[in-house]
């Protein structure tokens, strides 16, 4: 249900670029919307990891279990709100002043680099769901705040 809900959703904010952004913010906006890409598809690949060695007879205690998904599904979340506060960002620095762009320009490298730690973070869980998946033990996982 949620990859499709996602999956019509996700081309429609592919294309929905503020008409006067210049053609450097509609790069980095997609360079970041790449990103949020590449969170979704290993929020998928954690889901199937985990579900193919439950059902491969593996045994990983249901809190835990619950407490992977639960990080998943967060980091995926919050990737998908930093890149709706860039899009906004980037469309209010369109029709900003120039004494203003600087501003703007901080926010939009805050952003990004948010998004970044947010990709570092689903790599982490996604190297440890693979762990877990293989070995059907659990390692604790740092918790996202």
């Amino acid at each position: 249900m949620n990859k499709i809900r996602y999956g019509l959703v996700l081309p429609w904010l592919l294309w929905a670029l503020p008409a006067t952004a210049d053609s450097q913010s509609r790069a980095a906006l997609r360079a970041e919307r790449a990103r949020v890409n590449v969170i979704e598809r290993i929020n998928v690949e954690i889901h199937q990891q985990l579900r193919s060695a439950r059902k491969d007879g593996r045994t990983i205690p249901t809190r835990c279990l619950n407490d992977m998904l639960n990080q998943a599904g967060s980091t995926r979340r919050l990737a998908r709100a930093q890149l709706a506060t860039l899009d906004r960002t980037l469309t209010l620095q369109a029709s900003a002043s120039a004494e203003a762009a600087p501003v703007f320009a901080h926010r939009r490298k805050l952003g990004a680099h948010t998004l970044f730690l947010l990709e570092q973070h689903a790599q982490s869980l996604k190297t440890q769901a693979s762990n877990c998946a293989q070995r059907g033990t659990w390692m604790t996982v740092r918790k996202l705040k």
